[in-house]
C-alpha cells in the first residue's frame, strides 16, 4: 500500500513540474557583461542605446549596471526602452524609475515603468540616460543631469547622444546617428561604446490548453490504475 501511495505521489510531483515549467517561460537578458570598465562619459545627461535587440515579445523586469568610481556624489541613471528601426534609428517607447548608483559595482534594480510602455517586441532594444526623471502623466521632467555612471570602454555596440547637446527627452522621440538634431530627433554620435548595463525581460506565460491537461490527466489516471493493478 505504501508503495502504491509513493508511486502516485511520484506521478503528481512531476505533473505539477510539468505544469510550472507550461506557466514559467525563462527571462533573456540584453547588453554588454556587468564588469569593471576604465572610460566614464565627462559630460552631463547623456542617452546611451544598445544596438542588439530582444529578439523576443515580452515585458522588461530588471536593469543592471556597473559602477564603481566615486566620480560625482549622488549620481542616478534613468532606464530606457527603444524600438529599433534600424541600426542607427530608435524610437523611445518606455521609461523606467531613475535609480541611483552606491558605486558598489553590480546594481540590480526592477525596470518598474513610470512612462510610456514595458512592451518590449523582437525589433526592442534598451539604453539608459544619466539623468533623474519624473512623469506627471502627460510629459517627462529632467529633474536633474549627472556625468558618467555606468562603466564603459569605447569601441563597441552602444551609441550616446552628440556630447553636450541640449534637449529634453519625451516619448516618442527619435535618436538617429548620421541625423541632424532638430524638432523631435536627437542626433546620435558616430562614435561606439560598450557599457556594463544589460536589461531583463519576461516572455510571455504559456497556458496549457484545455484538451491538453485533459489528455494529460486522463493518462495519469491510467498509470495510477495500473499501479494499482
Amino acid at each position: 500500500m505504501r508503495s502504491i501511495m509513493a508511486k502516485s505521489c511520484l506521478i503528481i510531483i512531476s505533473v505539477l513540474s510539468v505544469l510550472a515549467c507550461s506557466f514559467n517561460a525563462h527571462s533573456s537578458s540584453i547588453g554588454d557583461p556587468l564588469l569593471n570598465r576604465t572610460g566614464d562619459v565627462v559630460f552631463s545627461g547623456g542617452v546611451f542605446i544598445y544596438t542588439g535587440s530582444f529578439n523576443m515579445d515580452g515585458t522588461a523586469t530588471a536593469f543592471k549596471f556597473y559602477d564603481n568610481d566615486n566620480y560625482t556624489p549622488n549620481r542616478t541613471v534613468t532606464p530606457l526602452l527603444f524600438e529599433k528601426v534600424s541600426n542607427f534609428h530608435f524610437i523611445l517607447r518606455g521609461v523606467g524609475v531613475s535609480r541611483p548608483t552606491a558605486e558598489i559595482g553590480i546594481h540590480n534594480y526592477n525596470f518598474s515603468l513610470i512612462a510610456g510602455s514595458d512592451t518590449v517586441h523582437s525589433n526592442y532594444t534598451f539604453g539608459f540616460t544619466n539623468r533623474n526623471m519624473s512623469y506627471d502623466g502627460q510629459a517627462l521632467s529632467t529633474i536633474n543631469t549627472y556625468q558618467g555612471v555606468v562603466d564603459l570602454n569605447f569601441g563597441g555596440s552602444w551609441f550616446g547622444t552628440v556630447p553636450y547637446q541640449s534637449f529634453d527627452i519625451q516619448l516618442g522621440m527619435e535618436f538617429m546617428v548620421f541625423g541632424t538634431t532638430g524638432g523631435n530627433i536627437v542626433k546620435l554620435d558616430e562614435q561606439a561604446y560598450t557599457y556594463s548595463a544589460q536589461m531583463e525581460a519576461e516572455p510571455p506565460a504559456t497556458v496549457p490548453e484545455p484538451y491538453s491537461i485533459t489528455l494529460l490527466m486522463l493518462g495519469i489516471a491510467g498509470m495510477v490504475r495500473k499501479i494499482r493493478g
